[in-house]
């Protein structure tokens, strides 16, 4: 069976069964691979409660997230690249 199918029934399972807790995944991965941006927007947490510094996410990490979700997730988004 598929992964990512096996995820996603496991999901409605759980939910049917109305379980509170769940072992699938999110069917939808976020993957920010930066958090510099040159906006200023007043409604973006960056902006005004972010305390980490700004820098780049390493390919390293990007590949072992990437490695992690194949065939779990339906879908990757990249934001902020």
């Amino acid at each position: 069976m598929i992964a990512s199918f096996k995820n996603r029934l496991d999901s409605v399972l759980d939910y049917r069964a109305k379980r509170l807790k769940t072992t699938a995944l999110p069917p939808l991965l976020h993957l920010e691979p930066t958090n510099a941006c040159n906006l200023d927007c007043p409604m973006c947490p960056r902006t005004t409660d972010m305390e980490r510094k700004v820098g780049m996410m390493s390919m390293e990490m990007v590949d072992k997230i990437v490695e992690e979700a194949a065939g779990k997730m339906e879908f990757v988004v990249l934001q902020a690249w």
